[in-house]
C-alpha cells in the first residue's frame, strides 16, 4: 500500500562541449492509499524533468532544471514528507503542506466531504492524527 507496484525511470544525458543536457522520465503505476471508509486507488502518472548545465570555467557552472515538464497532476501519499525527513517534521505540518499543494493543483479540492465522512465526524468515530 502507498507505493506503486510498477514503476520505471529512464535518464539520458548528453554533453556537448561545456554544455550538458539531460532528461529523465519516471512512470509510476496506480497505487492504493488509505481512505475513509475504505482504501482508495491513486492514479498512475508520468513525470518528465529536463536538466541543463554550462561549465563556464573550471570552478563555475550554471545549472538549471525544469521539473514536471508537462505539468502532470499527481498526488504523493501525505506521509511522504515524514519519511523524507526521518519523522523530524510534525505530522500537522506534513498534512498541511499536502493539503496546500493539493488545493494549488486543483481548486476546490476537499470542498465536498462525502456523507460517510460527515457521519463519522459527527459521531466522533474519527481517530485523531
Amino acid at each position: 500500500m502507498r507505493r506503486a507496484r510498477d514503476s520505471v525511470t529512464a535518464s539520458v544525458q548528453r554533453a556537448i562541449g561545456p554544455v550538458a543536457l539531460g532528461i529523465d522520465v519516471l512512470a509510476a503505476g496506480e497505487r492504493k492509499d488509505f481512505g475513509f471508509p475504505s482504501p482508495v486507488t491513486l492514479d498512475g502518472y508520468v513525470l518528465a524533468n529536463l536538466t541543463a548545465s554550462w561549465q563556464v570555467t573550471r570552478s563555475l557552472a550554471l545549472v538549471g532544471r525544469i521539473e514536471n515538464l508537462f505539468d502532470e497532476q499527481y498526488e504523493l501519499a501525505h506521509t511522504f514528507t515524514l519519511g523524507l525527513s526521518e519523522n523530524r517534521v510534525p505530522r500537522w505540518f506534513s498534512e498541511g503542506a499536502s493539503v496546500l499543494e493539493e488545493r494549488r493543483a486543483r481548486a476546490g479540492w476537499g470542498a465536498l466531504a462525502s456523507p460517510a465522512y460527515l457521519a463519522a465526524l459527527r459521531s466522533g468515530a474519527l481517530r485523531p492524527v
